[in-house]
């Protein structure tokens, strides 16, 4: 996929192998480990009905000093510097659960009300990323009907609220297929389809094999990813940061505690029948282990949902000892494995 990344949204799920997966929903392709990654949200709404200020400042409330910087958003070209204040409203539900969010330029200064009228401080010097931002998210139960929200000082977009108990990436109607707008463009709500891709369950053997990729939970701890072929009988990977960690091969489970760092993480899972064991290592390291081996039944698909994002998956049909796991992890590079089965990462031009 093609840079800039705040731009273009395509990208290809192809392996150097030329095995391609099918695209179900809004898959689209954001900044990964290496290059570009699939995003694999699940569906939303966002009620904020001018969220990324790509046109005009339609919707928001603006004091001296606010405008449009048009160079350098975070989700299209234009990004809103708040001034002395800008500010939004939106219509809740009292009594049900909304999760606000906005990506802010350096530090953020905000008042939120959640519906009765009651402005709520907030504000941070907060760390951000490489790229000058860094995500602000705050989940609450609507006690009345009209939310506004309140933006002081800096630079904001992709503003997102959403009747979920949690965050979830950023939707708007312009981010690709399946993507849409309520009514007008950059004037109205805006909602996605839940995002997939399928590859063949026969890229995988029940006998051996290793399965490896990195995965960003965007520092989420409510993300929840899914790799499945054939369910708690098959191989099925369920990552939830803020949870347990579920991983089924067979009739065999690991069910893990262990918190996951935010960002970027590697995860590899080997099995074989011959050695009787099934392995799963994070970041490198070997961190569960079965002796008892239980031929898995898999599924016609392996499928992969529930990514912030997900990049340089590898399928091998042999399970990869601890050193070559290792190995591949602290490379901090692309993997191309001339005896694996399959491995696809998001290609890029260097932006």
């Amino acid at each position: 996929g093609s840079a800039p990344y705040n731009l273009d949204y395509t990208g290809s799920n192809a392996s150097h192998m030329g095995a391609s997966g099918t695209e179900n929903g809004s898959v689209i392709y954001r900044p990964g480990k290496f290059g570009k990654a699939a995003q694999l949200a699940e569906a939303t709404t966002n009620l904020i009905t001018n969220p990324s200020f790509e046109v005009n400042t339609t919707g928001w409330t603006i004091g001296s000093g606010a405008g449009l910087v048009t160079t350098g958003g975070k989700y299209g070209a234009n990004y809103l510097w708040s001034g002395a204040f800008s500010f939004t409203t939106a219509t809740v539900t009292n009594g049900q659960q909304y999760t606000v969010s906005f990506w802010h330029r350096g530090p953020y200064s905000i008042n939120v009300d959640f519906g009765n009228g009651t402005l709520n401080s907030r504000s941070a010097s907060a760390a951000v990323g490489s790229d000058g931002w860094g995500r602000y998210t705050e989940t609450f139960t609507a006690n009345g009907s009209a939310f506004r929200l309140f933006l002081y000082d800096y630079g904001y977009d992709a503003v997102q609220l959403e009747q979920k108990a949690y965050a979830t990436p950023y939707c708007d109607g312009s981010l690709g297929g399946g993507h849409s707008w309520s009514g007008t463009a950059h004037a109205s709500s805006s909602s996605r389809l839940n995002a997939e891709i399928t590859y063949s369950g026969a890229l995988l053997s029940a006998a051996a094999g290793t399965l490896m990729f990195w995965a960003d939970t965007n520092g989420d701890p409510d993300a929840r990813m899914s790799l499945n072929c054939g369910g708690i009988t098959g191989i099925w990977f369920i990552l939830d940061p803020g949870n347990n960690q579920e991983i089924y091969v067979g009739a065999q489970k690991f069910n893990l505690s262990n918190a996951i760092a935010s960002g970027w993480n590697h995860w590899a899972l080997s099995w074989s029948a011959t050695a009787n064991e099934v392995k799963l290592f994070q970041n490198g390291v070997q961190i569960g282990t079965t002796q008892t081996y239980s031929v898995p039944t898999l599924g016609a698909t392996l499928a992969a949902n529930g990514f912030y994002g997900l990049d340089e998956l590898v399928i091998l049909d042999y399970a990869a000892d601890a050193k070559l796991i290792r190995a591949i992890y602290e490379s901090d590079a692309p993997v191309f494995v001339e005896s694996s089965v399959f491995h696809w990462r998001a290609p890029s031009r260097v932006p």
